[in-house]
Parts: C-alpha cells; structure tokens; sequence
C-alpha cells in the first residue's frame, strides 16, 4: 500500500528574510513516515491494519474495477495521537493551529544510550547536555528525538520488545522514550510546540503510571514512530 504522508521534516537554507511562499519553493522536504500494511507496528492490545481486496479485475461490463477496504487502530505506524488520545479537555488534532506543527527543530541523538538501554528515557540533564555542546533550546522549537529505534522496524521483537499480544504482552514491552520531566520542561518552561520520537510511545517502557504525554500543556503535542531515512536530519539544529 502507498505511504501514507503524516510527518514532514522541513528544512529551510539560510537566507534573508523571505515570504512563506519562496521558503517553501526552496525547501528541502524530508518524508519520515512509515507505509501502513501489513508491517505496521502497533500497541499490542491494538488492532492490527487490515486491508480488503473488494476488486482488482476486468468486470463483466468489460471495464476495469479497483476497490479496497481498509481497517486500523488510531495509534500506530507515524502519528500524532489523532484525536485527542491521552489529552483529555485540550485541543483534538484538527483544533491544533498549524502554526503550532511547523518552525525550527532540533535533532538530540540519545541512540547510543538507548541501545546501551533499552528502557532509557531522556532525562532533564540530557537535554542540558545538549545544549552545553549545541545551543540553547529556544522558546517554540520543535524536538526530535534520535533513538536510533528505527533501525529495528518493522521487527516487533526488537521494536517493541516482545512479539506476544493482548494485555499479558504489556508488562514484556521494552523501548527508549521521554521522562515526564523532560517532556514538562519542554512544554512549559521552553514551549516546545512538540516533540517527535521513534519509537512506539512517548512514555518508554515498562508502562508509567504517569504517562509523558500527560505532563503537556493545551497547545502542545506528541508524534511518534518517525522512520529512518539517510536524509534524516543530522544532531543539532534545523
């Protein structure tokens, strides 16, 4: 089935100010989405994707007919928790402005640590790490996390850490993601618009009693299980 587009990167060449119209006219646009098929990873007690061959053939009519039905969870594959997911009372998905998805990025690579650690998740000295090497995380950039997670997809052994489903296979789940106080400082201190993961959900394994995404104001928003790609951005900033 053909990739479904619901994470673009952008990066923009550094110039003089410009309308919205040039930047984009120059942009150099990234696809960091997974297809959905048959591969896609999703949580365990989710419904897998499904598609329905209804017809791919000549009719008796004598002209040619191509119809599917398809069927998913909302949370899997490269998303952003449409509609609301854990956000309850704050802004569903089609309510966010687009403003708030697009802007300058940075790129933190934790892929070392994570692969020394599979339950690793990005802590406040992390990011503090970060920008003592980089540069201060402005007010409003947008945050990726490099897990290196990608790389194990669509593998569900070594993306998800079991291949085992349904409730029992939720205590077996084993992945890097964000420490609720990484993700709060992030959102409220430095109103990061959103941060983006590879990885199949924000909270890390074993599952928290205090999800990650919880921990987000009205405005701000997670995605998650961006692939791989050689033209991926590189650590630091966009």
């Amino acid at each position: 089935m053909n990739r479904v587009p619901v994470l673009l990167a952008v990066t923009f060449a550094a110039c003089a100010p410009s309308s919205l119209t040039d930047q984009l006219a120059r942009a150099s646009w990234v696809d960091l989405t997974y297809p959905f098929d048959s591969t896609t990873i999703y949580w365990p007690t989710a419904k897998p994707f499904r598609l329905e061959v209804v017809s791919a053939q000549r009719t008796a009519a004598g002209y040619y007919y191509a119809a599917n039905n398809f069927a998913a969870a909302e949370h899997g594959g490269t998303h952003l928790d449409a509609p609301v997911h854990f956000a309850e009372g704050r802004l569903a998905t089609d309510q966010i402005p687009v403003t708030r998805l697009t802007g300058s990025a940075v790129v933190i690579d934790v892929s070392s640590q994570a692969d020394a650690d599979r339950d690793f998740r990005v802590a406040p000295a992390d990011l503090e790490a970060w920008e003592r090497v980089h540069t201060p995380i402005l007010e409003g950039t947008v945050v990726l996390i490099r897990t290196g997670w990608g790389s194990r997809w669509p593998d569900r052994a070594r993306y998800l850490g079991t291949t085992m489903t349904g409730p029992a296979a939720v205590p077996e789940l084993h992945f890097p993601g964000i420490h609720p106080d990484a993700a709060a400082g992030w959102s409220h201190t430095r109103r990061a618009p959103w941060a983006s993961t590879r990885r199949a959900s924000t909270m890390g394994s074993p599952p928290r009693s205090t999800p990650t995404r919880s921990c987000s104001p009205p405005t701000s928003r997670r995605s998650r299980t961006w692939r791989i790609c050689p033209r991926s951005p590189q650590p630091g900033r966009l």
